[in-house]
């Protein structure tokens, strides 16, 4: 049995030990979670925006898309935050004023946004975020994976 979880990997190309005893995404939440997520929540931002035909102006979309970066780039591992700052540049030049999805790369909006963006998602693109490497969020994830409640059994007694 001890022979089955054995890595058959050669000597010098990184861990050997069991997958399982590992803990799930040491770096980070992977970017096939995080990135539809974000892309989502910087499309209800360009749609809310336009709905709203223009009384939510370019500093407003700023920062929504700010806070969306901000909130999902500390949890995500660290080549997720470029695309995700990118769209969100993208979306805040977009959906800045009306007409809308008409691309306007020069400007003032611009530079601001891409700045600002930059800066949200440049503190996870340089290394492992302390949020997900934490014991504690490590231990947690684990925990809650691996329970199962039994309160659902006792009431069948």
């Amino acid at each position: 049995m001890a022979e089955a979880r054995r890595s058959y990997r050669p000597h010098g190309y990184g861990p050997h030990g069991d997958a399982r005893s590992r803990p799930p995404w040491r770096r980070g939440l992977p970017a096939p979670y995080v990135l539809p997520a974000g892309f989502a929540a910087l499309l209800a931002v360009g749609t809310v925006a336009a709905a709203l035909h223009g009384r939510l102006d370019s500093t407003g979309v700023l920062i929504c898309c700010a806070v969306v970066v901000g909130a999902l780039s500390p949890v995500a591992e660290p080549t997720a935050a470029a695309p995700l700052g990118l769209i969100a540049w993208l979306t805040v030049v977009g959906f800045s004023r009306p007409p809308y999805a008409d691309l306007r790369l020069t400007g003032a909006v611009s530079e601001r946004a891409a700045v600002t963006l930059a800066l949200s998602a440049l503190r996870n693109m340089l290394g492992a975020t302390s949020a997900t490497n934490s014991p504690m969020i490590t231990t947690t994830t684990s925990i809650s994976i691996s329970v199962t409640p039994a309160w659902p059994f006792r009431l069948l007694r």
